[in-house]
Order: C-alpha cells, then sequence, then structure tokens
C-alpha cells in the first residue's frame, strides 16, 4: 500500500513547478537600511485588518535578504499599535508619491530608508526614512562604564562626601 500512496506523490510531484531553494536566509539584524517593498498584502480577518509587505535591502552585507513587517490597520493588540502603523503606512505613502492606496500593487517598487531595532530578540521596525545614508548592521551599544565605590574605613556615614 505505501508503494501505491509514494507512486502518487512522485507523480503528483512530477508536475508541480517550484523555484530553487536558497542556499540559506541570513535574519536582517538592528541597523539601518534601505529596502524596497517586493510585496504586499492587504488582510482582513474578523475584526481585524493588516498589511503585511516584503522589503528587500538593498546594497550592504545584507543585499537582497528579506524582511517581513505587519502593519495592523485595525484591531491589532494594541490601539498605539495601529496608530504607529498607521503612521509608518502615511511615511510609505508619502515616500512613494501617492494620492492614495488604491490596490496592494501601489506599493510594490517603492524604495525607503528603514531602521531596525532589536527588542527580545525580534527585529521591529522603528522608523521609516526617503533614504539611509550609511546603510548596515548597529554596532554593539557601548556599554556603560562600571563604577566602584571607594569604601571608607571611618564611622562617619558624611565621610565620602
Amino acid at each position: 500500500m505505501s508503494d501505491f500512496l509514494f507512486n502518487e506523490l512522485n507523480s503528483a510531484l512530477s508536475t508541480t513547478e517550484a523555484w530553487e531553494p536558497k542556499a540559506q536566509r541570513r535574519k536582517v539584524p538592528a541597523g539601518d537600511y534601505n529596502v524596497e517593498i517586493t510585496e504586499c498584502e492587504l488582510k482582513s480577518e474578523e475584526d481585524a485588518t493588516k498589511l503585511t509587505v516584503q522589503m528587500k535591502v538593498l546594497g550592504g552585507e545584507y543585499e537582497d535578504e528579506v524582511i517581513w513587517n505587519t502593519f495592523w490597520v485595525k484591531g491589532g493588540k494594541f490601539a498605539w499599535m495601529n496608530e504607529r502603523d498607521l503612521r509608518f503606512i502615511k511615511q510609505i505613502q508619502m515616500i512613494g508619491g501617492l494620492d492614495a492606496i488604491n490596490r496592494e500593487t501601489d506599493l510594490i517598487g517603492i524604495t525607503l530608508g528603514v531602521k531596525l531595532e532589536e527588542r527580545n530578540g525580534y527585529v521591529n521596525l522603528k522608523r521609516v526614512f526617503t533614504k539611509v545614508n550609511n546603510p548596515g548592521p548597529s554596532t554593539e551599544a557601548a556599554q556603560p562604564e562600571k563604577t566602584t565605590m571607594n569604601k571608607v574605613s571611618n564611622s562617619d556615614p558624611f565621610a565620602s562626601f
């Protein structure tokens, strides 16, 4: 019986087209990047509407890597997220020179600069720019200098001042 199932599977696969898989996909780290919108989908589910955008990195070490971002139009977890995401969409609309967004394809091809920030292991969109002058990953944040307290052998609590 299993031979029959495998024959059926292989028969179906022989007429199926698929893209050649990439060797690897690297996670784009926090930093500033120039990107191009390559895919866009507006979805409405029950009480929520969201716009999902695929952006391809232009130039630099992470060229051609993909960043996905979901913008909540309504019904997200928090009202402040909807407000923030609508501002991002409006900024992208302005960068693209669009009076209105009438279809998903209107956003495809728009190039812009983005600032990505890492929080809790995830990289999120932080800002939108018309262009980023020095694209690339962020350098590690400088660590604050450690300070030490000087111990005073005197029993006077104000002696260290």
